[in-house]
């Protein structure tokens, strides 16, 4: 049984409970905790595999993972070091709840600043009702809020990621996409720009995934493989229909000639529309899966949505651009890191 490293993030306990106020002092002790209590559960996965008492399509999915920490390592060059080496049963279907949010008039996330990430588009919380009681305070001081269970994420290489309960089941294809996402962050993390961070690992598990797929050819030729990738067309033409109502909000957010009453009326219009579009976009690809996330949509949404996607075109492109050379690619984001903020979101948007 491997030893894990936990004193690290005893003493960040103590170092964070002197930060002001009564509310970080609770919030960095359920961060805290709740960290802990998932190293603290933590068994390799040879030990979980080797248990006859493991359920056989469990044991299946682990074995898979280990062949695609194997893939990340030697074909995607990501760090995996002993992520994802151990598993955690945690008995509930989400890990943390995160909150986001942005002004009523506004696509800009709202950030939250933590000693460790930097400056984030999310603020997180180890179960569901103070991420609830937090979103009812934002929303009463006027902000659009969203709260989602969040299945899994990542310490930035602080710690020895599990793999989690809350993830394990997903078609195998999910989970490889998941699984490159996440350990993407431990390849390059710039603080302060979530939309950098996470548009990285979306394409960095893109470009995985299809090379997943390309050396796994005869695993995936049934119809459950055609199912999947229908599924990540259908989700692609979900994104890009959000994207564009988003364009158009923001037009409406930034012209300088609207009155806000004019803006607030114009925001209805337009996420009406939006919800029309959907509507018929729902029967094109036949099914209801996004319902639940098109209810109540708002600003903090399309932010968030943002954030995942608005500069996934330009890796892409890059990656291309650099004969499809991981390495080389890599090295090229890297060098992003020395540039302020917005010359580095300048040179991804010039580069779509």
């Amino acid at each position: 049984m491997k030893i894990y490293r936990l004193i690290p993030l005893s003493l960040s306990l103590v170092t964070l409970l002197f930060l002001s106020g009564c509310e970080s002092i609770r919030y960095y002790s359920q961060a805290v905790s709740g960290q802990l209590s998932i190293l603290h559960k933590r068994q390799d996965l040879d030990t979980v595999i080797n248990d006859p008492h493991t359920e056989a399509l469990l044991k299946a999915r682990l074995q898979q993972v280990q062949k695609m920490r194997v893939f990340a390592e030697d074909r995607l060059f990501l760090p995996v070091g002993d992520s994802y080496s151990s598993y955690v049963d945690l008995e509930r279907d989400y890990v943390v709840w995160n909150i986001y949010a942005a002004e009523e008039l506004s696509l800009t996330s709202k950030t939250w600043c933590f000693p460790v990430a930097g400056c984030v588009a999310y603020k997180g919380y180890f179960s569901s009702q103070p991420a609830k009681d937090k979103a009812k305070q934002l929303k009463d001081d006027g902000y659009d809020v969203h709260v989602a269970g969040i299945r899994a994420y990542s310490t930035l290489g602080w710690f020895d990621d599990p793999i989690l309960n809350t993830f394990i089941n997903d078609e195998e294809l999910s989970l490889a996409g998941l699984l490159f996402h996440e350990l993407a962050h431990r390849q390059q993390y710039i603080k302060n720009d979530t939309a950098f961070n996470e548009s990285l690992a979306t394409a960095i598990s893109d470009i995985g995934l299809q090379k997943w797929i390309a050396a796994n050819k005869v695993r995936y030729t049934d119809k459950s493989f055609s199912l999947y990738l229908q599924k990540r067309k259908n989700h692609q033409r979900f994104k890009t229909l959000l994207m564009r109502y988003r364009g158009k909000l923001q037009q409406v957010y930034q012209n300088e000639k609207l009155a806000d009453a004019d803006k607030r009326l114009a925001k209805k219009q337009t996420l009406a529309a939006l919800d029309t579009a959907y509507q018929s976009l729902k029967v094109e690809l036949a099914t209801d899966r996004y319902d639940k996330w098109m209810a109540d949509m708002n600003n903090a949404k399309l932010a968030n949505i943002a954030n995942y996607n608005v500069f996934v075109p330009a890796f892409k492109k890059l990656y291309d651009d650099v004969n499809q050379d991981m390495e080389v690619f890599y090295r090229r984001t890297d060098a992003m890191e020395a540039l302020e903020k917005d010359e580095r979101h300048r040179l991804l948007k010039g580069m779509m």
